[in-house]
Parts: C-alpha cells; structure tokens; sequence
C-alpha cells in the first residue's frame, strides 16, 4: 500500500518537459479536416486559417499548438489506409452533437476557398456517414458553415 501511495505522488510530481499535451481529439479533428482540405488535390491556404481557427475555438490551442496539431494530423493522415480508424476513435469518444459540430468544421474547411469541389462534398459525405450523423444534421451542419462563411 505505501508504494502505490508513494507512486501516486512521485507520478504527480513529475513533469515532462515536453510540450504541452493536446487532447486526442483535437488531432483527430484536424486529420479529418485536413482531408477535406486535400480532398481537392490542394490546401489552400483559407483552409489551413480554418483549420487553426477551428482548433483554436473548440480546444483552446494557441497558435503554436494549432500549427503543432496540423502538422501530426498530416503525418497520421499520410500514413493511415483509410479513414475508419479515425471515426471509429470519435465514435467512441464523442456525442452526436459533437460529431455533427465536427462536420460543420468540415464543412467550413471545404467552404474556405468559396468553392465546394466534388471530391470535398463526396468525403463530408463519407466522414458523416462513419460518423452516423443523420442526412438531417449533415444538411444543417452545411447550412450553418456557408452562412458562418459569408456566401448569402
């Protein structure tokens, strides 16, 4: 008992010197945003402003922290097969409101640029539906993002 006592407070006092953690869902977050952001074959650069915002407003990063995240999602969404491991990990952790919030993020990425490519529409699509966002949500959700974007 007195070793798992002691464990407990020398874990505690230890600080890594590392950067400071970011929750995981932030990089999940921005793996899937960044795919509609290359779904178009190009990262505009108001998608990448989007992306950090986003992050930003939902997770509480600085800007560092943003550009720190962006920069993992990358190389996770560079090395993964697919997108399934990535919803499947929001799926468990998140609540409906709260992947449906993810896809308007989506959304507001694909809307950056003002133009919504197929290819950016087509991969919403399949993210909302791994995600089991209703058709109902997935529309509001667009909706929302293009008035949030400007376009009337």
């Amino acid at each position: 008992m007195p070793l798992t006592w002691l464990s407990k407070i020398k874990s505690t006092l230890e600080t890594p010197d590392t950067e400071p953690s970011v929750p995981d869902s932030a990089i999940l977050y921005a793996t899937l945003m960044l795919e509609i952001a290359q779904a178009d074959q190009e990262e505009a650069d108001e998608e990448l402003a989007i992306i950090e915002s986003r992050l930003h407003k939902l997770f509480g990063l600085d800007e560092a922290d943003c550009r720190a995240v962006a920069t993992a999602a990358r190389e996770q969404l560079a090395q993964a097969p697919g997108l399934y491991q990535f919803t499947r990990q929001i799926n468990e952790t998140l609540s409906i409101e709260e992947r449906s919030q993810l896809v308007e993020s989506l959304w507001q990425v694909a809307f950056a640029d003002q133009e919504i490519d197929k290819y950016e529409e087509a991969s919403i699509r399949k993210i909302s539906d791994l995600l089991y966002v209703s058709h109902g949500d997935f529309m509001k959700a667009k909706h929302s993002a293009w008035q949030e974007s400007g376009e009337s």
